[in-house]
């Protein structure tokens, strides 16, 4: 399987095993797992980041598809475009995540 950004699954198992030896190296790291349970931890993070930015990248490529011109993929409106959208498709997330948080009580 291969990711967006030009991930494969060997790539992220690679980052994976990188991330937990310097974990391994850092004497302020104290470690509760076995290797393998971390890699697959670890692995996961990866893979779930780079499905959201998949997903948001296909956002911003939806609204410039949607435009009554068509706008050729790689030329530098594409680009532009491409930037401008995704960087909106987080701001709205980023206002989503700032939004004021209801709690109830349960007593």
């Amino acid at each position: 399987m291969r990711y967006g950004y030009g991930f494969s699954q060997a790539k992220i198992l690679y980052l994976s095993r990188l991330i937990l030896d310097k974990f391994n190296e850092d004497d302020g790291v104290e470690l509760f797992a076995d290797d393998n349970q971390l890699i697959k931890a670890i692995k996961t993070g990866i893979e779930d980041e780079v499905k959201f930015y998949d997903e948001l990248r296909q956002k911003a490529e939806q609204k410039i598809l949607s435009q009554k011109r068509e706008i050729h993929e790689g030329n530098r409106e594409w680009e532009l475009l491409i930037s401008k959208y995704f960087t909106e498709e987080l701001d709205k997330l980023d206002k989503v995540s700032r939004a004021p948080v209801l709690t109830a009580s349960f007593s």
